[in-house]
């Protein structure tokens, strides 16, 4: 996949770190990123973690983080739900994208608990599927 609504997507083969997918970059030079462990995924998990990293991007995430920094140091309380805030949207937008069962999958096969940049995936997979559900009924 060279690109997902317009968005570069590529691979990051050269990287220590464990990652799976990452918006980078701020407008007008954003970017998917993609690891190696992430071509071992299924392709509609690999689609789903493309729409909820396109979320970032077209949510402007990374610019709203950048202004956000004075306030890491002001009010770090805030800063958690903010980007927890930011990764439900994210999500929230693969669902409408119609990636959300995928994406809830494949958090269910990878238990991370929260952090203060993220919410448990058990958070984020029980989301997903409510917002699927609310979809289906409307």
């Amino acid at each position: 996949m060279d690109n997902f609504l317009g968005i570069p997507v590529t691979v990051d083969r050269s990287s220590k770190r464990y990652f799976i997918a990452e918006a980078r970059g701020i407008w007008p030079c954003k970017r998917i990123v993609v690891s190696p462990h992430f071509l071992l995924m299924h392709p509609n998990h690999q689609r789903a973690v493309i729409a909820h990293e396109a979320g970032h991007c077209k949510n402007l995430h990374m610019e709203k983080r950048i202004l956000a920094l004075p306030f890491l140091f002001l009010v770090p309380a805030w800063i958690q739900e903010f980007t927890h805030d930011q990764e439900m949207e994210a999500d929230e937008f693969a669902a409408r994208a119609g990636y959300g069962l995928d994406l809830a999958e494949m958090l269910d096969r990878h238990t991370f608990g929260e952090s203060q940049f993220y919410p448990s995936n058990a958070t984020r997979s029980s989301r997903l599927r409510e917002i699927c559900n609310e979809m289906a009924t409307a």
